[in-house]
């Protein structure tokens, strides 16, 4: 994901490696701040949809997520970019 977001030169985006997340049992975790959303993404595929999506055009993927509670606080995605 790092060399895909260098690629595109996106910036003002961190992406940092992580030990668990407490989602472990879930898959693969990936959190995206300020927003709070969590993903599992399962395949490459996933990670170019989350970079397309989430990171460029500010759409969070719902079937990605890793439980409701992401899908409640994307209820607020639009509160929060207006801050961003």
């Amino acid at each position: 994901m790092k060399t895909r977001v260098k690629e595109l030169e996106i910036k003002n985006i961190r992406i940092n490696k992580s030990g668990c997340l407490d989602q472990c049992k879930k898959g693969p975790a990936l959190v995206i701040y300020p927003e709070g959303i969590w993903y599992s993404p399962q395949s490459v595929e996933d990670i170019e949809e989350i970079i397309q999506s989430h990171l460029l055009k500010r759409k969070p993927i719902e079937h990605l997520f890793i439980n409701q509670i992401s899908f409640l606080l994307c209820l607020f995605c639009p509160l929060v970019n207006t801050f961003l």
